[in-house]
């Protein structure tokens, strides 16, 4: 990640817990890092099928979506400060998308029908 790039915060809702953990333990880097293999990680060319998941283009960056995912958050990375364990990333919102069945109305989310099964 830096500033400038885009990313997709998708939120995912308690239906598809067992396809996030299908793919809690993979990743797309092909050159493993020895403390994920110490953590039991491995390598996987394609986390979208693993975990069932349907890719949707992004509409306000070139990031991709998940179909599944109620929520979608679409934003650029604007600042980045890289700390020795972890980083902060700020990032400006460039399109958000919301499933309608949660909705409560144009502008706001049902809280009591948006993610069910919590």
């Amino acid at each position: 990640m830096q500033v400038g790039s885009e990313a997709t915060f998708n939120v995912a809702d308690a239906t598809i817990w067992e396809n996030i953990e299908r793919i809690a333990k993979t990743t797309g880097n092909f050159n493993l890092p020895d403390f994920k293999k110490q953590a039991g990680y491995e390598y996987c060319t394609d986390k979208f099928s693993l975990g069932g998941f349907t890719k949707m283009a992004g509409k306000e960056v070139p990031s991709v979506r998940i179909q599944e995912c109620p929520i979608q958050i679409e934003t650029s990375i604007t600042e980045l400060s890289i700390r020795s364990d972890f980083a902060i990333i700020e990032c400006e919102i460039k399109g958000i998308f919301v499933d309608e069945k949660i909705l409560y109305d144009d502008s706001h989310i049902d809280v009591n029908n948006s993610f069910p099964g919590i």
